[in-house]
């Protein structure tokens, strides 16, 4: 988990020591680094506690990887990430708004790259919901986990 967010940050910091990728830093350099920060880190728990609740259940490494391909790419495509939800019919819309990956993309988007007018939700809901949903996720996680003897 610690290993993920330390490797998602260091390419952050290469991306903005590169002169050629220019960020437009809504909130400033360091307020957005530190939006960027902190979502990186949410959505590394959120994550990491997700896959935690999954591997409690699963057996095998080989199920394990196919479940959460199937459960991950669905959220990716529908975050965000790849189209605006904005163009997205009204029903694949509301499941954009379920979906926690579109928070952290909102979160990046809208710290780091977005003009001053851009961003889906804003940062200020971004944050509460990806913290609350991982604190959720990962303790629901610890406490699915097999006790040790």
């Amino acid at each position: 988990m610690l290993i993920g967010s330390l490797q998602a940050l260091a390419v952050l910091v290469i991306a903005v020591l590169i002169p050629g990728i220019d960020f437009a830093w809504q909130y400033g350099w360091l307020g957005g680094a530190g939006l960027v920060i902190a979502g990186v880190v949410a959505l590394n728990l959120l994550l990491s506690g997700f896959a935690l609740a999954v591997s409690t259940r699963i057996r095998s490494m080989q199920g394990l990887h196919l479940v959460m391909n199937l459960v991950l790419f669905p959220l990716l495509f529908l975050s965000g990430a790849f189209f605006p939800l904005d163009s997205l019919p009204d029903w694949l819309r509301i499941l954009g708004w379920i979906n926690p990956l579109t928070y952290a993309v909102d979160l990046l988007q809208t710290s780091a790259y977005a003009a001053s007018n851009a961003g889906f939700f804003g940062p200020w809901i971004d944050l509460p919901v990806l913290g609350v949903l991982a604190v959720l996720l990962f303790g629901l996680a610890l406490g699915r986990a097999p006790k040790a003897a």
